[in-house]
């Protein structure tokens, strides 16, 4: 499986979390990913379009592990 374009259900409560925690707006935090923001907003209301690319992106701007947002999945990559 190519980790780069896996799909990465069930992330986005912890996303929104996150993004709450340190008040981000979709907006903002597209600036702070590099996501566009209309794929983010997209993303975002069907997680299982986000790519592992978008985990780690979300991930450094949210200022946390990877694994905090998707961690059955990683556990699950690490094994294949």
């Amino acid at each position: 499986m190519d980790n780069t374009t896996a799909p990465l259900g069930g992330v986005a409560e912890p996303i929104r979390g996150h993004m709450i925690r340190l008040r981000y707006t979709e907006r903002s935090l597209s600036d702070a990913t590099g996501i566009a923001y209309t794929t983010l907003r997209r993303r975002l209301r069907a997680p299982s379009q986000l790519t592992m690319s978008d985990i780690l992106a979300l991930a450094t701007a949210l200022d946390i592990s990877p694994a905090d947002l998707a961690p059955q999945v990683l556990a699950s990559s690490a094994v294949a």
